[in-house]
């Protein structure tokens, strides 16, 4: 129970920033932090791999492609969490869909 309080955010008591969903809308919010951190692994798996074909001499063409899809991937989570001037990350201002 204690784990599943922390993993929704409940030891949490500050109040919400503008524009932040109800505490309905964290299980949501929890499914995208996986997300976002498998998409960041990923692109640093990217990088590495990236790495690791240029120092063996391989095609360049691949190392710059991977290198560039590995920026996208980030500069796209960064977008998402990153928060504005009101304090407020996109993600959380992302309508749920109810299910």
């Amino acid at each position: 129970m204690l784990m599943g309080a922390l993993l929704l955010g409940a030891w949490n008591e500050q109040p919400a920033a503008a524009g932040v969903p109800p505490e309905s809308a964290m299980p949501y919010r929890c499914d995208m932090d996986v997300i976002f951190s498998v998409v960041v692994l990923a692109a640093f798996a990217l990088l590495g791999g990236a790495w690791f074909q240029w120092r063996r001499e391989g095609a360049v063409k691949q190392v710059w492609l991977m290198a560039l899809l590995a920026v996208i991937m980030l500069a796209n989570v960064a977008l998402w969490t990153v928060p504005d001037k009101n304090g407020a990350a996109p993600m959380d201002r992302a309508e749920v869909s109810p299910e």
